[in-house]
């Protein structure tokens, strides 16, 4: 799945239409590792997609994408703050706390 998600994450950095990459970067959060957070970071500063990189660094399990989010909730601009804080409230989300836990 690493192979694959790395190619779709080239796919997401060329210069393709917006679609095409949006797509790509749907698709790595869905198989996406660690190793692909790195990549997805860089793409948080490009306002064609950074939405779509979000949501796979949400999508992704574990601390490199955890950690990535806490990280760029302090870099990314002002406009997009909320929607990093969002997906950081997100991701502490479980089955027991949906719908318990005040919205962000």
């Amino acid at each position: 799945a690493h192979a694959v998600a790395a190619e779709l994450l080239r796919a997401a950095e060329a210069n393709r239409p917006t679609i095409v990459r949006a797509q790509a970067l749907y698709l790595v959060g869905l198989i996406g590792d660690g190793r692909v957070v790195p990549g997805l970071v860089k793409l948080l500063a490009n306002a064609d997609v950074r939405e779509e990189a979000r949501m796979a660094l949400e999508r992704i399990p574990g601390s490199a994408s955890q950690n990535a989010l806490k990280n760029a909730e302090g870099t990314v601009p002002a406009d997009f703050k909320a929607n990093v804080g969002q997906s950081l409230h997100n991701r502490e989300l479980t089955p027991h706390t949906a719908g318990t836990l005040p919205a962000r």
